[in-house]
């Protein structure tokens, strides 16, 4: 070996670090599953507070099977005669009200 030269290693690159899009994927179906359990939930919550609203409904549309099928003048005049529309604004309460107190 010759004193006059020198010994050089060739550089090896260092890998640059990127960061895992696994573990941010994971993060974001952690979170998603989170929300989707909190409206599941929330829903459920809403809907035992009020569980008088599905009985009401059971009773209308038994009324509206319980209408003819004919197409003659006189049934469907008798069919709308038996028709209740006094309480079509009855439900908006409980709309109102669930409103309010789910703060919307």
């Amino acid at each position: 070996m010759d004193p006059n030269q020198t010994n050089t290693t060739p550089a090896i690159p260092t890998p640059t670090s990127k960061p895992s899009m696994g573990a941010f994927i994971g993060i974001i179906i952690i979170i998603l599953v989170i929300v989707f359990g909190a409206f599941y939930f929330w829903g459920k919550m809403v809907e035992e507070k009020s569980g008088s609203g599905a009985q009401t409904a059971d009773t209308s549309v038994e009324m509206l099977n319980k209408q003819s099928s004919s197409d003659e003048v006189t049934s469907i005049e008798a069919d709308l005669n038996a028709t209740d529309i006094g309480n079509l604004d009855k439900e908006l309460g409980s709309v109102d009200a669930s409103l309010k107190a789910a703060g919307l």
